[in-house]
């Protein structure tokens, strides 16, 4: 595996991502339970672990033949999320708790111009290069409340308590564990048998992840030890029809954010390097359609459509466009999915006008997309003696191999193709 060269930089003057992944491996494993309390309350929960593992390296070069750096990373992450559902007077009250804690080991390694690795008091052995260690703690504590004060109206209210904890920083400055509260309000009405109008409020604080906080990327990066979270309030209202044969839903939505995260060029060292910052905020008004129709038989088509204003506001009262956002997003999915057999999936994905800053700190424009994708499947069943099934596939994305690129000088990844079987037991 590994990232297309910045082909808009001078290797000259600039750190250019010559990278190759010589190793990653992700393994996971997730347990689903459910059971019934008495007759009116239901318990769920999640648990699940994961591990990740990879090596980075730089190279001096796009003949990626010297090596320069080296990165190898371990992670171990292990989650919950339990909720509990009771039938409370009128309506239905649901209680969540989300927890997880994760681990981040890391070592970089530093090489000579022969491809050598540089010795460290006199000892050229990977052990005499630190060992960092990294950990987060995430937890949100939730309850919603769902009741109907009215035939044809449903309602929804809730919050939650949000917080963060960085026991172990590494080689960066520690940090104060960080709260915060969100707050969450819905509504639907029913017009009638096939139309209905909803709507939905809230404010949800966004905590800044490892990667944004500690992360340097082989010295691409300069940290920012005063990175703050995210305070987002966002509302939407919409319309949905929805009859046997057709399905839809228009959606027009506002969000406003405070501090957004966002990165800037900086010089440092003598060179420049990236660095995320917060903003005064930033601002999206948009309008999403998603539609779906039966056409008979197995085959169906879905539709989605986002039309998206998004702009950056800086403390100076400008504003400019949000990196990497693009204005147009859109899909189009044709599905033959038969009870058994083969099964068949084409898709068109579209990508609209984006930017993304440059060296400068100017934005530039990022080409639109039309990728194509394809998926061929065949299920199967063992009979009713023996309860196995499963499904084998081939999947093709981007099957044109079109030229995508959703940051400046660094393409996305061309045709991929991918086969594999599921088995349900």
């Amino acid at each position: 595996k590994g990232v297309a060269p910045e082909g808009h930089l001078d290797p000259a003057i600039s750190r250019v991502r010559f990278w190759r992944y010589p190793a990653w491996r992700n393994t996971m494993l997730i347990l689903n339970a459910e059971t019934p309390v008495g007759r009116t309350s239901i318990f769920k929960g999640a648990l699940w672990a994961g591990r990740f593992a990879q090596t980075i390296r730089q190279f001096r070069s796009a003949r990626f033949d010297v090596l320069q750096e080296e990165q190898d990373d371990k992670d171990l992450t292990l989650g919950a999320r339990l909720t509990y559902l009771q039938q409370a007077g009128p309506g239905l009250l649901s209680l969540a708790l989300n927890a997880l804690t994760s681990g981040h080991e890391q070592r970089n390694l530093e090489f000579g111009e022969d491809g050598a690795l540089l010795p460290i008091d006199g000892v050229a052995e990977e052990d005499a290069y630190p060992l960092f260690d990294y950990r987060q703690h995430v937890f949100s504590l939730g309850a919603e409340y769902e009741f109907n004060p009215r035939e044809r109206l449903a309602l929804t209210l809730g919050g939650s308590f949000d917080g963060i904890s960085t026991p172990e920083t590494g080689d960066k400055p520690a940090r104060d564990p960080q709260v915060a509260v969100g707050l969450t309000s819905g509504f639907v009405f029913t017009l009638g048998e096939a139309w209905s109008l909803k709507g939905a409020a809230g404010r949800k604080v966004r905590f800044p992840t490892m990667r944004e906080l500690f992360g340097e990327s082989l010295n691409r990066f300069l940290v920012n030890p005063a990175l703050r979270p995210e305070t987002s309030f966002l509302a939407e209202a919409g319309a949905v029809w929805q009859n046997p044969g057709v399905a839809g839903e228009v959606i027009g939505f506002v969000n406003r954010t405070f501090d957004t995260i966002d990165q800037r060029t900086v010089e440092a060292e003598g060179r420049p390097l990236r660095q995320r910052i917060n903003l005064d905020g930033s601002r999206v008004l948009g309008v999403e359609a998603v539609g779906e129709a039966r056409l008979g038989g197995a085959f169906s088509l879905e539709g989605h459509l986002t039309w998206m204003h998004i702009r950056a506001l800086l403390d100076n009262g400008s504003s400019r466009p949000l990196a990497e956002k693009p204005q147009w997003l859109g899909t189009l999915t044709l599905n033959y999915r038969p009870a058994s057999g083969f099964s068949f999936l084409a898709q068109s994905v579209y990508t609209g006008r984006a930017f993304s800053p440059d060296e400068e700190n100017a934005f530039r424009p990022l080409p639109t997309s039309l990728v194509l994708n394809t998926r061929l499947a065949y299920r199967f069943s063992s009979g009713p003696s023996l309860p196995i099934g499963g499904e084998a596939f081939v999947r093709v994305d981007n099957l044109t191999d079109e030229v995508v690129v959703p940051q400046l000088g660094l393409p996305a990844p061309g045709r991929e193709v991918r086969a594999g079987v599921e088995i349900t037991f």
